[in-house]
């Protein structure tokens, strides 16, 4: 990966113990584990200095070891994959203290690097104290609460995330969108975060980026540049489809 001028970090939350799929980050995906195949993903993008697995398990931590990847160990309190997060980027070194944090979630196999890429420097650019990504929500996807909405206004900020449909009624512009589960935070927005309790609303739809809005944060919502969507793998029928997406690119 080509350096940058900005030092950029990103970090892949990974916990055995999921309770709607349980040792999905272990899931075999055409001869490579989850998290691997995440992280080879990850490494491709030009505009992050490194790469690293955060877990409590070490089942998981063998495993990016042994391909040649790093891993911090963290607690296994954690409620959210942004407070795994925050515990391992606290665990850098000086030297190694980056400008920006990118959270990628573990049940991402097909996330496009030109993406990350695309969130870095939008991020970097709004001066917003965090970002994310959306791309346009499929038809057959606006009933599934498992596909995440985001609604965001004409400056590209969050107005709010949810797992029903919003806007109500959208069949016309503005079109809805479907949030891409990729963060990248200012180092001091994932600390003030990471303080935090769980926010009502985080807790009503399972979503940890309402604890940001609920705490007045602003988040910049960057549109995807790659022209797939990503498969977030959160049941066992999502490994059939991710299969079929890597036997295309193959």
């Amino acid at each position: 990966m080509p350096g940058t001028e900005r030092t950029v970090v990103a970090i892949i939350p990974a916990r055995f113990g999921s309770t709607r799929f349980p040792g999905k980050p272990l899931i075999d995906l055409g001869g490579r584990s989850m998290i691997v195949r995440v992280m080879e993903r990850v490494s491709k993008a030009r505009n992050i200095s490194h790469v690293i697995a955060a877990t409590d398990d070490r089942r998981i931590a063998s495993v990016v070891e042994a391909a040649g990847f790093l891993v911090l160990m963290t607690k296994s309190s954690h409620a959210s994959g942004t407070d795994r997060v925050a515990e391992a980027a606290s665990m850098l070194s000086e030297s190694e203290r980056p400008d920006l944090v990118l959270n990628v979630q573990g049940d991402e196999p097909l996330v496009a690097p030109e993406d990350l890429d695309h969130l870095v420097a939008e991020t970097l650019k709004s001066e917003r104290p965090m970002g994310t990504l959306a791309r346009p929500l499929a038809p057959e996807d606006r009933e599934n609460p498992n596909v995440v909405k985001v609604v965001r206004g004409l400056n590209g900020q969050a107005l709010y995330f949810s797992r029903s449909m919003i806007p109500h009624g959208a069949l016309e512009p503005p079109h809805p969108l479907q949030h891409v589960g990729i963060y990248a935070y200012r180092p001091e927005t994932l600390r003030a975060l990471a303080a935090l309790e769980v926010s009502p609303l985080e807790r009503c739809e399972r979503l940890e980026q309402l604890r940001a809005l609920e705490a007045g944060i602003s988040i910049h919502v960057a549109l995807a540049k790659s022209p797939r969507p990503t498969i977030a793998i959160d049941t066992p029928e999502d490994v059939v489809r991710v299969l079929e997406r890597l036997r295309d690119e193959l």
